[in-house]
């Protein structure tokens, strides 16, 4: 079991939801083995507080990707209000 949350910690690049673990196992098994889906990892060898450093920096990127593109698209956004609300004779 431990492997196999391993493996899918390693295929995702994050800690897994219990919802997916592959078919063949149950949520059940690790609450009954382990307590509760949070001591799975632990049990596991996976460090949670750096998965979840890791989880920040992946969606820091992702912003820092994203803004350019978002503030332009805004920009452009404004930009034809304005001119459509300031330019007498301009289609709405």
């Amino acid at each position: 079991m431990l492997s196999t949350l391993q493996s899918l910690h390693n295929r995702l690049d994050r800690i897994p939801k219990s919802t997916e673990l592959p078919k063949e196992y149950s949520p059940n098994e690790f609450y009954d083995e382990f307590g509760s889906w949070d001591e799975a990892p632990k049990a596991a060898g996976i460090d949670e507080k750096q998965a979840t450093l890791d989880e920040i920096e992946r969606v820091k990127k992702l912003v820092m990707f994203l803004a350019p593109a978002i503030f332009m698209d805004t920009a452009n956004t404004l930009r034809q209000i304005m001119t459509r609300t300031l330019i007498p004779g301009t289609k709405r």
